[in-house]
């Protein structure tokens, strides 16, 4: 079937009927996106009626209105329009903690869009919301220079910026190798200047000991912590600075902080395909950082192994280049159309990257896929192999600089 729609993870159509679930093939009621509670999958729309967001309602699959604060939070702050003066975008990342979760069940969203030429609606796939606690994962590139508080000089750990420090409100190395932050309630601070505005980061502290709060001052407002742990955000960089400060009172010990830029979400136990491109593509902005996300219920296939040598004759005789061993793995599923094409395009991708139930993450390489339509041609069976990047062994000698210690500076 010819479907004219934007290719992303949550499909965006202009009539009711084109959704899957209103299809004969859809017989079963199994619907394929799946969210958490405070978030939609990643979604752009495209018109040349651009204006204004006239609203986003939820509806249920019997199209009852579903009243929830998060999806006015969604209309009002994270669908973002961007034009080319012709033709309008809107863009849901679908990133950052909506204000209030949404209800668990199967929904569909309508965007109505308001322009010159009048409104104009938008009707979302059915989805799945979750329960489930997404945990987001970074681009494993640190951001951070002693995030672990290793090097301290006198009272200041290196690297950061500690801000109106006085004899009430301080920082310092306790225990060895980690720190205190205490404050009788004003402003204490340590910071970066690390970040890159309009770009999303995962950030990771661990707090051991604390009482009162303490705060991650990342966006412009501020993300609470009163209780111990490792703790993770993500947030949309407004600021170059990444800061640790009291909320109030506040008599906090940690450790192990770590920024990375973000780069998908960790799902419930399942596996998490994220994939975009460097440029625009297929009429999709990409240049702005957007990402499309999907999750799979499945593991990996056992993985096969591939060697190949390369070789180059000289004077009639074969002299061996390189060896490359690659490691083979599979990800297959039995899937509807919408979802088939937007898997036939990772091949065309820029960066496709899959992140296991574990928070293992790598990119996919040598992509090829292999499809089989079933039940009527309502389902495909699809194959997706990849590897995770070859391994090289070349003729030259590449020994480390070994040397004794004391030579190390």
């Amino acid at each position: 079937m010819i479907e004219d729609y934007l290719k992303t993870s949550l499909p965006m159509y202009v009539t009711l009927e084109e959704q899957h679930y209103r299809s004969d093939c859809c017989k079963n009621r199994l619907f394929y996106l799946r969210t958490d509670t405070l978030r939609l999958p990643p979604f752009q729309i495209m018109t040349t009626n651009g204006g204004s967001i006239g609203g986003i309602t939820l509806y249920d699959t019997d199209g009852n209105v579903v009243a929830n604060a998060g999806i006015t939070d969604l209309a009002n702050n994270h669908l973002h329009e961007q034009t080319d003066c012709e033709t309008y975008w809107y863009i849901y990342n679908g990133i950052v903690d909506l204000s209030d979760p949404l209800p668990l069940g199967d929904y569909y969203i309508v965007v109505n869009i308001i322009g010159d030429l009048g409104s104009e609606l938008w009707y979302s796939e059915v989805f799945t919301v979750c329960d489930c606690h997404v945990v987001p994962v970074g681009d494993d590139i640190e951001k951070l220079l002693n995030g672990n508080f290793f090097n301290w000089t006198g009272d200041d750990p290196d690297d950061w910026i500690v801000s109106a420090e006085d004899a009430n409100n301080f920082v310092t190395e306790d225990p060895a190798g980690g720190c205190r932050l205490v404050s009788n309630g004003n402003l204490i601070a340590i910071s970066q200047d690390i970040l890159t505005i309009g770009k999303y980061y995962a950030a990771t502290i661990e707090i051991n000991e604390i009482t009162g709060t303490l705060a991650i001052q990342a966006p412009a407002v501020d993300v609470d912590f009163t209780t111990t742990g490792i703790k993770t955000i993500v947030f949309l960089a407004d600021q170059i600075g990444f800061t640790i400060k009291r909320g109030g009172v506040c008599d906090a010990e940690f450790d192990n902080v770590s920024v990375q830029e973000f780069r998908t979400f960790e799902f419930c136990d399942d596996i998490t395909v994220t994939w975009w491109n460097e440029c625009d593509f297929e009429d999709i902005i990409y240049q702005l950082g957007y990402r499309n996300r999907l999750y799979f219920d499945e593991v990996l296939a056992a993985p096969r192994e591939e060697i190949t040598k390369d070789q180059d004759e000289r004077l009639g005789e074969n002299f061996e280049l390189s060896i490359i061993l690659k490691k083979f793995y599979q990800l297959r599923d039995h899937v509807p159309e919408y979802i088939y094409n937007m898997m036939i395009r990772w091949p065309l991708y820029d960066n496709v990257y899959i992140t296991l139930p574990s928070g293992e993450s790598a990119k996919m390489e040598d992509i090829n896929i292999t499809s089989e339509w079933q039940d009527k041609n309502c389902y495909n069976h699809i194959t997706v192999e990849f590897t995770q990047g070859p391994l090289v062994k070349g003729q030259c000698c590449e020994n480390f600089n070994i040397m004794d210690e004391s030579s190390c500076s």
